[in-house]
């Protein structure tokens, strides 16, 4: 991790920002296993999903206008094509009712045991055919695949339909954003936190929230999600000790390993102190295990 200091951004702001999410989406989904907990922590999952994407469709661009489509399978085989195969390649003899139409669906992103990992990838996909064969209208065609998702895909995957996009947005338009003063950026921040909160609240009001699963629904989830990820994108302008943390940089490099891991072992993250000592000790683990056996044969390809 570099020392100096770090670009709005740049490599390591964004590796310590996904650190952050997904500790944050690891948290999440234990607490949605216990009993009691409130429902508003739904909201910690979905953000931390829109980070995410929003971080993968900025880096996806920003390597195309370095290096254009050279490797770009090879980069997201060796990146998450290859870990996901192999993580649901060792998962066979622990799952009972597995077979061999599931691992098939599964590894080729069809209907997938991890529904962001399938997200994610054809989001890739659509960027390589746009960028291959109609990249001088690349955000347009996003946008109106954003328009069909939010109406036909499920709710998971349609508010966050911006997501990407918009993280492709953000890499066209970096240098003039670099160049805004901090108390501005602040101002970005804050007003895309308010902009999500108004629709979060909006949502709450009964006649609205009777209208839950349906696609009108949807569009007013997609203001708030986007929003809120941009906003914890930019965390590190108020908290800044997020870009010196050596466990969210360590995080971050590992952020697959630990997404992938963690919903794993969730039966094993009981209530009890006990459980939950051994559930976050397995977790630690099995990712460093799997990110070494990952890098071993990524080294090799």
């Amino acid at each position: 991790m570099n020392s100096g200091i770090t670009p709005l951004y740049g490599r390591d702001f964004t590796t310590c920002i996904r650190g952050l999410a997904v500790l944050l989406i690891a948290i999440f989904h234990v607490l949605l296993e216990w009993d009691g907990m409130p429902r508003y922590i739904n909201l910690t999952g979905s953000v931390c999903v829109a980070t995410f994407l929003f971080l993968s469709g900025y880096g996806i661009h920003e390597s195309y206008k370095k290096n254009g489509l050279k490797d770009y399978w090879h980069k997201r085989f060796k990146r998450i094509i290859l870990p996901y195969t192999l993580f649901i390649t060792l998962l066979i003899p622990f799952t009972s009712d597995y077979n061999l139409k599931d691992y098939l669906l599964d590894i080729t992103y069809i209907h997938s045991s991890y529904w962001f990992i399938e997200f994610l990838v054809w989001n890739y996909i659509i960027y390589w055919i746009v960028q291959k064969y109609f990249s001088k209208y690349l955000f347009t065609i996003f946008l109106l695949f954003a328009i069909f998702g939010v109406n036909f895909l499920m709710q998971m995957e349609a508010e966050q339909v911006l997501s990407f996009p918009a993280g492709i947005l953000l890499s066209k338009h970096i240098d003039s954003i670099r160049l805004l003063s901090k108390k501005n950026l602040v101002l970005i921040a804050t007003g895309c936190f308010v902009f999500g909160s108004f629709f979060l609240l909006l949502k709450e009001v009964p006649t609205i929230h009777a209208y839950k699963g349906s696609i009108a629904y949807n569009y007013i989830l997609l203001m708030i999600k986007l929003p809120m990820g941009i906003t914890l994108s930019l965390i590190p302008l108020f908290i800044p000790f997020v870009l010196r943390s050596r466990l969210l940089y360590l995080c971050g490099v590992a952020s697959l390993e630990i997404y992938l891991v963690h919903l794993a072992l969730l039966p094993l993250a009981q209530q009890q102190p006990l459980s939950l000592l051994l559930y976050i000790l397995l977790n630690i683990i099995l990712v460093y295990v799997l990110y070494k056996l990952d890098n071993v044969i990524i080294s090799r390809l």
